[in-house]
């Protein structure tokens, strides 16, 4: 029976490359069943046994890598580093808007430009347009 002890798959090890990569894909965004697909296929229990650290907190860790870059670019002379990292300082980091605000404000401005915009009743224009008599 000692010939059967090393039968089955070996143990796995994780490796830095492998590390990094899944600490990459979290912080993009990519969904644990994408990035264990792109492990060469482990589990998504293998992914969360071995790598739970990395899955936890990897888009943090991320963001803070990229601002010590820019920290440091900064400090080189880079005037673009240095307006966007006063911007986060100060805690006005552009706003990343979703489709449907973008959709929303595309709307909007579409609204105002149109030869229709004095009929078109709006949330904002509601109140406004039943006071006037004559108007839709």
């Amino acid at each position: 029976m000692d010939k059967n002890k090393n039968a089955g798959r070996p143990p796995f090890k994780p490796t830095k490359h492998m590390r990094d990569l899944v600490e990459t894909s979290v912080a993009a965004g990519l969904t644990t069943l994408e990035i264990s697909s792109v492990l060469g296929g482990i589990s998504r229990t293998t992914l969360n046994l071995y790598f739970a650290r990395e899955l936890k907190d990897a888009r943090a860790r991320r963001l803070v890598h990229v601002l010590m870059l820019l920290e440091k670019a900064a400090r080189r002379g880079s005037v673009s580093a240095m307006k966007y990292l006063t911007s986060v300082y100060s805690h006005q980091a552009p706003v990343r808007l979703g489709k449907k605000e973008i959709k929303k404000r595309e709307a909007e401005i579409a609204l105002a430009d149109s030869p229709w915009a004095d009929l078109i009743r709006t949330p904002e224009r509601a109140n406004d347009l039943d006071d006037e008599p004559g108007k839709i």
